[in-house]
């Protein structure tokens, strides 16, 4: 996904001899097809590209978490990811204004099925500076009680 490289799928796992022997005894033959292992390397060799994505996530993720901030009905959680985990704290937000910011193509993971989280919470992707500002703008124009103890 780093390398935005859609429909091919390529990657590594770390784990201990006896896991690594258990999993290529069920792996199937040709797991990684030829082009996966080509774009791979190659991408792996851009160091350029990777400096300049990370760099760009930090300072994209920083501003967007920061926007959220601003809006008094959300509490938005630190986060060493590329998404923000993000609760609703009005007592008349939740799924259904998930469901207004998807009609309008806004996306966000909404997380009701998630243990210790509920409909409350949801988690979004940092994306490109206009997409986080339009979802922060959405947000912002929204009228939400706050529940009294909920932040």
């Amino acid at each position: 996904k780093f390398f935005a490289l859609p429909g091919i799928r390529i990657g590594y796992g770390l784990g201990s001899r006896k896991l690594i022997e258990k999993l290529h005894s069920v792996q199937v033959p040709w797991s990684c097809n030829r082009l996966a292992q080509k774009l791979g390397t190659v991408a792996l060799r851009d160091r350029e590209f990777a400096e300049r994505s990370r760099a760009w996530l930090i300072d994209e993720k920083e501003n967007f978490y920061l926007s959220l901030r601003e809006i008094p009905w959300l509490k938005v959680f630190p986060s060493a990811a590329n998404f923000i985990l993000v609760r609703f704290g009005g007592q008349s937000a939740g799924v259904d204004l998930i469901e207004e910011m998807a009609k309008t193509g806004m996306y966000v993971r909404e997380l009701r099925e998630f243990p210790g989280l509920g409909p409350f919470y949801f988690r979004v992707n940092v994306r490109k500076r206009e997409e986080n500002l339009k979802l922060v703008e959405f947000l912002k124009s929204k009228k939400v009680e706050l529940a009294v103890s909920s932040l």
